[in-house]
């Protein structure tokens, strides 16, 4: 063999042949199945429209409180109701009408934050308030409103105030109160992803304005259910759940003479714990792309 050369043919199909339309089947199958494919297996959640992180929220206590306790007088004769908060002008609203309504008066309050593990963040409240208490009443029932600031910024950033409330009845009237429970956050719809500071809502109790629940009725019990309304229809707030409470009765021993004559008092001690937070936020749309990638 002198002399070889090789022959290359190549062949074209027009666009409206059987072949050039097998290609283009064949690619739009490989494109869009796996979608259908991902979106079957995932349902509603194929496009993610809320996603959870975790967070230790930063909480700091407002020094504020509203404390209300409730029993009889004269032996049981009359009932009796005693008020005390942190805030002036609501003691000045309230706390001076002696028939139907409280009385106020002052309690010693101690509290304290707690940073155990030492990351500038308070890890718990611990809160104390001694009420003296006049010869012959007694406490059937506590409640207390405690008033806090809370930040979010690790994903989500939120700026609030929030509260803690909580209560507690025994049909034995009682001298003091511990209870010792958790600040859980709670959200009735998700925050936005990664923007400036939102604050959505105004002080819960503003001492230095017209109180807006007062409509003429100036009493606590008309007071303190417009404020757990006005608190509850927020779309971010904190339950005081988890709690464990020991009621301690009073049990007198009237043989004893150096007893009976120490003043009688109401301790209530609390400890507010601020759990690490469950967020659900609404990712945005480079977040979405990059887990639908």
């Amino acid at each position: 063999i002198v002399y070889t050369e090789p022959i290359n043919r190549r062949y074209f199909a027009p666009r409206v042949s059987s072949a050039y339309c097998l290609v283009l089947a064949v690619t739009a199958v490989s494109i869009i199945l796996p979608f259908f494919i991902a979106y079957s297996a995932s349902g509603p959640n194929f496009w993610s429209k809320e996603k959870i992180y975790y967070e230790k929220p930063d909480i700091k206590y407002e020094y504020k409180f509203i404390q209300l306790l409730e029993g009889t007088k004269d032996n049981g004769a009359a009932p009796l109701s005693l008020f005390f908060s942190s805030m002036s002008n609501i003691n000045t609203v309230f706390g001076g009408i002696e028939s139907g309504s409280s009385v106020l008066r002052f309690p010693t309050v101690r509290s304290t934050e707690v940073d155990n593990e030492g990351d500038g963040l308070f890890d718990s409240l611990e809160f104390s308030s001694v009420m003296p208490l006049a010869e012959g009443e007694e406490i059937l029932s506590s409640k207390l409103f405690v008033f806090f600031k809370l930040k979010l910024s690790k994903w989500s950033r939120l700026s609030l105030h929030t509260m803690g409330y909580f209560q507690y009845t025994s049909p034995l009237s009682g001298t003091s109160l511990f209870m010792d429970g958790d600040l859980n956050w709670k959200q009735t719809w998700p925050l936005p992803a990664r923007r400036g500071f939102h604050t959505p809502y105004n002080e819960l109790v503003d001492d230095t304005m017209v109180l807006p629940w007062t409509d003429g009725n100036h009493t606590v019990q008309n007071f303190l259910p417009n404020l757990i309304s006005s608190f509850r229809n927020q779309n971010y707030t904190t339950d005081l759940d988890d709690r464990y409470a020991l009621w301690g009765h009073s049990g007198r021993v009237s043989s004893l003479s150096s007893l009976d004559d120490r003043p009688q008092t109401f301790n209530l001690t609390t400890t507010i714990r601020y759990p690490i937070a469950p967020i659900v936020y609404t990712p945005g749309v480079s977040e979405v792309l990059f887990d639908a990638w």
